[in-house]
């Protein structure tokens, strides 16, 4: 999913609408580490939508569920089966 938000093109690969106005934004990177780097897209989901936004997630080939920041997670694709 491609969402234009602000001027910029901003890709989120989904987003869930949780309740009335509460949004998750997750991306899945197919590498083994994430970096905060990985996590702009979501910054810049979060900054536009500012009290919308409840958590980012970014889902990756990892073991370990790392916080980035407020509301953002790394979680190892596997977590979807656990």
């Amino acid at each position: 999913m491609n969402l234009d938000l602000s001027s910029t093109e901003v890709k989120i690969f989904l987003l869930l609408y949780i309740k009335k106005n509460a949004i998750i934004g997750i991306e899945i990177k197919a590498r083994s580490k994430v970096t905060a780097k990985d996590f702009i897209h979501l910054e810049a989901l979060k900054n536009d939508l500012g009290n919308q936004f409840l958590r980012g997630f970014v889902l990756y080939n990892g073991n370990d569920i790392v916080p980035f920041g407020v509301d953002m997670w790394a979680l190892p694709l596997t977590s979807l089966w656990a």
